[in-house]
């Protein structure tokens, strides 16, 4: 079975809020997980997001 659910984050100027975003999507269920897909888009911000 494929991905169950796809999460898009846009991250324009977020540097100071993705490490919680992001860890805010983790969850203990490791099958659970399996079937979780995230993808962060920078769109090119001049801060240092893709840095986080």
């Amino acid at each position: 079975m494929g991905k169950l659910l796809s999460i898009i984050v846009p991250s324009y100027n977020m540097e100071q809020y993705l490490p919680k975003c992001l860890g805010s999507l983790i969850v203990d269920d490791s099958a659970l997980l399996q079937k979780l897909d995230v993808i962060v888009v920078n769109d090119g911000c001049k801060g240092r997001t893709s840095e986080g």
